[in-house]
């Protein structure tokens, strides 16, 4: 069993080695659930995926599959599918593999709260996830290793400005306004794309 200490819509925590860092990236294992050749299966295929409206989303598959039993919710154990990497200091990854698990996360955080601890230093939401402290440092310690990484070697950042849509009562658009990118966006991305480049093609 892989014990995850952190979940941010998919799940990642990492660990300090003497060499660098441990990087663990986790999906659900929703083949599991969902057999090839199935109704799901030519159900999910003929939506081919979940799609999001402002306050709404209609999802691939049934909500009792992707709310519940294939959505890693913690403190409840869940197959998944993980890439564990294996980190230098310079951010280099030296050794990689892929593998079925079965995984129990600590808690759920939002962006918010991740960017309140460790760039705000917030002592409120850091009390409140005092467990988490060194696994949450580590993460953002990493994600600073490789983000300097791919910057060095001229890789392309397309860090353009999403906005959100906030309804009136009457359900009419009220206003449209933009969404603040902070850096534990930024530190999921990163990890999303090391597990990529790794043959994560789970991801």
């Amino acid at each position: 069993m892989v014990k995850m200490r952190v979940i941010l819509m998919m799940l990642f925590t990492a660990e300090k080695t003497p060499s660098g860092w441990k990087l663990y990236v986790a999906i659900a294992d929703v083949s599991h659930y969902v057999q090839v050749n199935t109704a799901l299966d030519k159900e999910a295929k003929n939506r081919s995926t979940s799609v999001y409206f402002p306050e709404q989303v209609i999802p691939m598959l049934p909500e009792i599959l992707s709310n519940g039993l294939c959505s890693l919710n913690p403190k409840v154990d869940r197959l998944c599918m993980v890439a564990e990497m294996l980190i230098d200091v310079q951010g280099t990854v030296k050794r990689s593999r892929f593998y079925d698990a079965v995984m129990n996360s600590k808690a759920r955080l939002t962006y918010t709260e991740v960017a309140k601890i460790l760039v705000e230093n917030d002592a409120d939401v850091s009390a409140r996830y005092a467990e988490l402290l060194p696994h949450l440092r580590d993460m953002y310690a990493l994600f600073q290793v490789l983000r300097h990484s791919r910057e060095q070697r001229g890789a392309m950042d397309f860090d353009t400005q999403e906005t959100r849509i906030i309804f009136a009562s009457n359900r009419k658009i009220d206003k449209i306004v933009p969404v603040v990118r902070n850096d534990a966006h930024k530190l999921i991305e990163e990890f999303m794309i090391t597990g990529q480049q790794c043959g994560g093609y789970v991801f």
